[in-house]
């Protein structure tokens, strides 16, 4: 059996993930046992997180702090939790000095691209970004490089739900998807043995690219 652990989610007084994080992974991964963390700034527990892990999904929520990218907080930025980010920007690390595999979701690429010391745009022009539901594709994604190769296509429908995007990459990371107003929807990690994040809702729409995704992801725990 291999274990994956999962990010979660950060409200006043609880923590909380979708039910669908999971569903996406163990639907389409046998031999798979998911384990949800709560964050910690503990770097003991979180090593011992990593080194008793096979593999990470970092999940979505919240806005990361830009201060942790180098930036001041625009208006725009809400639902800060520095425990979370920090906790979260650690464990990647923490993952990556392993060579244990990661896949991020929505907010999961955001903190990839922080952790390996890139930027965000702190609030886009959502447009066709924000379909609140992410039940329904909203908009293209155009594919490059390794994961145009991985899917088998130039281009796909994605659903979105987001309002912050990658701006500069973080070191050894490629841009492999864009939408069509230009931001960055996927990136991937060169010279790991899987590092990918995209900017929409895989565990929500499940169609045949984002299956292909997690099975990629499953070959290599």
């Amino acid at each position: 059996m291999k274990k994956v652990i999962f990010t979660m989610s950060v409200g006043e007084n609880d923590y909380y993930l979708r039910k669908r994080y999971i569903d996406y992974l163990t639907n389409n991964c046998r031999g798979v046992v998911p384990v949800i963390l709560p964050p910690t700034n503990d770097i003991s527990v979180i090593r011992y997180y990593a080194q008793t892990a096979d593999g990470l999904v970092l999940t979505g929520g919240g806005d990361i702090d830009p201060q942790l990218y180098g930036e001041q907080k625009e208006k725009a930025c809400v639902d800060v939790h520095r425990l979370r980010d920090e906790f979260e920007i650690l464990l990647t690390n923490e993952m990556l000095k392993l060579g244990k595999p990661i896949l991020g979701i929505c907010r999961g690429i955001q903190v990839i691209n922080v952790a390996l010391g890139g930027t965000l745009w702190q609030d886009i022009d959502v447009g066709s970004h924000a379909d609140t539901s992410c039940s329904v594709t909203s908009h293209e994604v155009l594919l490059r490089g390794r994961l145009r190769d991985i899917i088998g296509q130039n281009s796909i429908r994605t659903n979105s739900y987001h309002h912050q995007s990658v701006k500069s990459l973080g070191t050894e990371l490629t841009a492999v998807a864009f939408s069509s107003d230009g931001h960055i929807e996927g990136v991937w990690g060169e010279g790991y043995p899987f590092l990918c994040g995209v900017q929409w809702h895989p565990e929500m729409w499940h169609g045949e690219v984002d299956v292909k995704l997690i099975g990629l992801f499953c070959s290599r725990l």
